[in-house]
């Protein structure tokens, strides 16, 4: 009997193959669909690293339309690897338990209760969520965390800043120290699609929130992988093509009101130093965005060393 249930999941497995045209019914952009159909299996041994936003997250449409993208990169050969950010979703569940949730420089200050409060919320009900619409869409989805067969070492994040009330200390904000690539790379050589929760413990065990730009940098190049999808937000997102690194910092510094240009730069030129060949840099409410970034070259920023 056993065998029998088996040989019923294979079969499934193997009728998703044929329905990769299914995947992308809800793309309206029928020069992509071509493109990508003509592609299949171009990306085979290539490895895929996504940031997927709270924007996407929260909006059903928007996280079953990247599903479905993630889904179409997979069967077209790829390996994929998420990184799921947080910094917009916990207010709420904080609220709920009467912690006020405060922030400087967009950085939580938090204390034990309330790092362990939001370790439950990203692991528990976020990470779940996404692995949730992407096995609905027919990836093999799992869901982990940094502290998973210790796939990150954290350390204090060392930034602290002065108000008059003295110095603020980011107690339980962290950056990852060290990554082991196995549990990711074990993964997708098994067909799996980890969805990573940036949580992980530091030296000494204590749990540290990781800065999800940092993480999803750190796993890109740790994982060598081809391309690395920032699906963002907080930038004024304009589509610049195939651009150089030394010309994308030009660009990007020009604009003197957007704060977040410093760390953008410093997540690309962490992945592009280190073994990333593309970043991608699009933006997270346009429909398609990731396989437009991968198959479309008129489509948003992908930028290189050279």
């Amino acid at each position: 009997m056993a065998q029998k249930n088996c040989n019923l999941v294979w079969e499934n497995s193997s009728k998703e193959i044929a329905t990769q045209k299914d995947k992308l019914g809800g793309s309206s952009n029928a020069d992509l669909i071509k493109n990508i159909l003509s592609k299949t299996h171009d990306l085979e041994d290539e490895i895929i690293v996504i940031k997927i936003p709270a924007s996407i997250i929260t909006d059903d449409e928007s996280l079953h339309n990247a599903a479905n993208n993630i889904s179409a990169l997979t069967l077209s050969g790829a390996s994929v690897i998420v990184v799921h950010d947080y910094t917009d979703m916990i207010k709420e569940t904080l609220d709920l338990f009467g912690i006020e949730q405060k922030t400087l420089n967009a950085s939580m200050i938090t204390d034990n209760k309330t790092a362990q409060i939001i370790e439950m919320v990203l692991s528990g009900h976020i990470n779940r969520k996404i692995v949730s619409a992407l096995c609905a869409a027919g990836c093999n989805a799992i869901g982990i965390s940094g502290k998973d067969g210790n796939m990150i070492e954290a350390e204090k994040h060392p930034l602290k800043n002065k108000n008059s009330a003295g110095l603020f200390d980011f107690a339980f904000i962290g950056a990852p120290s060290i990554i082991n690539p196995e549990v990711l790379l074990n993964l997708t050589d098994n067909g799996f699609l980890p969805v990573v929760t940036p949580v992980a413990f530091d030296s000494k065990g204590a749990t540290y929130l990781l800065d999800t730009n940092l993480t999803v940098s750190i796993v890109s190049s740790v994982v060598a992988a081809h391309n690395l999808i920032l699906l963002e937000d907080d930038l004024e997102m304009k589509n610049l093509g195939d651009i150089s690194l030394s010309h994308f910092q030009t660009a990007l510094l020009n604009d003197l009101e957007n704060p977040s240009a410093k760390n953008f730069i410093d997540v690309i030129t962490t992945s592009l130093s280190n073994n990333t060949a593309f970043v991608h840099l699009v933006k997270a409410s346009d429909p398609d965005a990731i396989l437009n970034s991968i198959f479309n070259e008129e489509y948003g920023t992908k930028i290189s060393l050279d």
